[in-house]
């Protein structure tokens, strides 16, 4: 999805790692079914975004299938092998913590891959919230709505500024606090109060205090 002129590209964050999670057993299968499906697509689309969003789907959908049907055909040893992620393979948690890290930066060469001229680029998919600033480049993870570690955020379009406001759920629906950083989409240099996750939260206020449109 593309705002503001091109200015701001949203988009999902499977696009960042060839194996979507890098820390989850199943990854190197993920990343040779995504490199069967790009390899299925035109030479043009290939060579898109969209083309390799497309094939991270497929490639998702296949390896979700097979984990279904060897769970339908292998009920018992499906329960004896069926350790948490982190338990399946020594290293995963190690690859987790390397990936929430380096998603940034890693999320940041997908704009220079594909050509693209957005400066802005919103992502989700590694639950962890923040503002990173790389080069020319923006890049901002809303974090994950719901009870994992870390503060969630929105972004705010809001005529030639975009704006970063953290978000927590409470027992009568989310509450929206402190904006945590602005940029002028014009290219001029960003107003910024936090460059890197949101602090603790502060003063809140309903979300229907709010009248513009968030993203």
């Amino acid at each position: 999805l593309e705002l503001a002129g091109g200015r701001v590209l949203v988009t999902h964050g499977h696009i960042v790692y060839p194996g979507v999670s890098p820390w989850r057993p199943g990854h190197r299968l993920i990343e040779r079914l995504r490199g069967e499906a790009r390899a299925a697509l035109s030479q043009d689309r290939r060579e898109t975004l969209s083309g390799e969003l497309e094939a991270a789907a497929l490639a998702l959908e296949e390896y979700y299938a097979d984990i279904k049907k060897w769970r339908t055909c292998r009920p018992f040893l499906s329960r004896l092998v069926g350790l948490p992620w982190w338990l399946a393979r020594p290293d995963s948690l190690w690859r987790l913590i390397r990936a929430r890290h380096g998603h940034p930066a890693q999320a940041a060469t997908i704009l220079e891959k594909f050509n693209l001229p957005a400066r802005f680029l919103i992502i989700g998919h590694f639950h962890r919230s923040g503002v990173w600033p790389i080069g020319q480049r923006v890049v901002i993870n809303t974090g994950h709505y719901g009870r994992h570690l870390g503060s969630p955020m929105r972004v705010v379009i809001s005529e030639n500024l975009l704006r970063c406001e953290q978000v927590r759920e409470e027992v009568d629906g989310y509450k929206v606090g402190p904006e945590t950083a602005r940029f002028h989409l014009s290219g001029q240099n960003p107003d910024t109060q936090s460059e890197q996750e949101p602090s603790r939260f502060a003063k809140w206020r309903d979300e229907g205090d709010s009248h513009e449109a968030a993203l």
